[in-house]
């Protein structure tokens, strides 16, 4: 029985995606242009390559990366929230906020409820 992927999934894949290559165009251009507001470039590359292997893989129907995505949405939410505290409003805060809400919309499209019966039917075979 071979089971059709939900277009939700195909959604969150493109999203989570976007956003990976996202991180990882801006440590690029940050370097490129020798600017440095991100103080520590390796992390949000890091990130950057952790969203775009777990987004291929959970493209795929696997259940871990919905899971390290997810943590990732609640770090880049908590990063927004810091941001707004600790410096007001601001471009960064503009960029931070933007990358959060991506991430959540990611979230919200890996975990419906076609998304869960779809992997869950793969993780059974």
């Amino acid at each position: 029985m071979d089971h059709e992927r939900p277009k939700c999934l195909d959604q969150a894949y493109a999203v989570w995606l976007t956003l990976g290559i996202s991180l990882l165009l801006f440590v690029l251009i940050t370097i490129i242009l020798n600017t440095n507001p991100v103080p520590s470039h390796g992390v949000v590359f890091f990130v950057g390559i952790v969203i775009v292997l777990c987004a291929g893989n959970l493209r795929k129907g696997w259940r871990g990366p919905r899971i390290v995505l997810a943590l990732i949405a609640a770090l880049l939410l908590y990063l927004a929230a810091s941001t707004f505290v600790g410096t007001g409003p601001g471009i960064e805060l503009i960029a931070i906020t933007i990358v959060a809400a991506a991430a959540i919309v990611g979230t919200v499209l890996m975990f419906r409820s076609e998304a869960n019966a779809y992997i869950r039917a793969l993780a059974s075979r």
